[in-house]
């Protein structure tokens, strides 16, 4: 006979098989179990690697920094977006919506094969992963992913501002000085910028002042990702 005591209202919503015998005994209800997967499954995002690297130049971002990154960047920087604009939906917008890179990767902004298929890659990824969570909570999640890519909302044009914003400002402010963009021309890193332009103009001089910089001092064409020769992941 089994000396394990009932655990009560703290069971499983089903029993667990023998195979899941590692798991906690103790979990209140199968919401829980779906929010603690979940949790579990997002740590993932820790192993994505970005192009971006860290402004002492160490090494690349991971995914989960740039969203951490661009969460505080939210709290502090909304006084420059639209003057009614929710700044926590917009941190919610964008702790959201690289969750899906989990499984489609972060793909680099120039890189043209890889925006092929971005829309199907991330979308599958999408109902995937916010799908492990309840049904209200992955309609939630899903719709705040949705809101950030079609950018038609003024908390979703500022969160992509801020989105565009943040490699921009590693790539600028390294610790040793020694910077570069990869952008081929000023039209080129301009249109990818224009986010910011349309959602934060305040911000926008900061913006021109920077790639004038760049490109009267020859301070851009670096190599893309593909064209290093030690390939980074991209």
């Amino acid at each position: 006979m089994s000396t394990v005591p009932d655990a009560g209202p703290f069971a499983f919503a089903s029993a667990p098989d023998s195979d899941s015998a590692h798991r906690a005994a103790t979990l209140p209800d199968r919401r829980f179990a779906q929010q603690l997967d979940f949790i579990v499954a997002i740590d993932k995002l820790k192993n994505v690697l970005r192009v971006s690297r860290l402004t002492d130049g160490s090494r690349q971002e991971n995914s989960a920094e740039h969203s951490w990154h661009v969460a505080l960047m939210a709290l502090v920087l909304h006084e420059h977006g639209p003057g009614d604009v929710d700044v926590l939906h917009v941190i919610r917008l964008l702790l959201v919506h690289d969750v899906v890179e989990i499984d489609a990767g972060d793909t680099y902004c120039y890189d043209e094969r890889g925006y092929a298929d971005k829309v199907e890659r991330e979308r599958q990824a999408a109902v995937r992963l916010f799908g492990m969570l309840p049904d209200d909570q992955s309609s939630e999640c899903l719709a705040l992913w949705e809101e950030f890519e079609a950018m038609r909302t003024p908390a979703a044009a500022l969160a992509n501002a801020i989105d565009r914003l943040q490699p921009f400002i590693l790539g600028r402010h390294r610790d040793d000085g020694d910077w570069r963009f990869r952008a081929r021309s000023r039209e080129q890193i301009l249109a990818r910028m224009e986010p910011v332009r349309d959602a934060a103009p305040a911000i926008w001089p900061y913006v021109l002042a920077v790639v004038e910089d760049a490109f009267t001092s020859g301070r851009f064409g670096a190599p893309y990702p593909w064209e290093e020769e030690t390939p980074i992941t991209p």
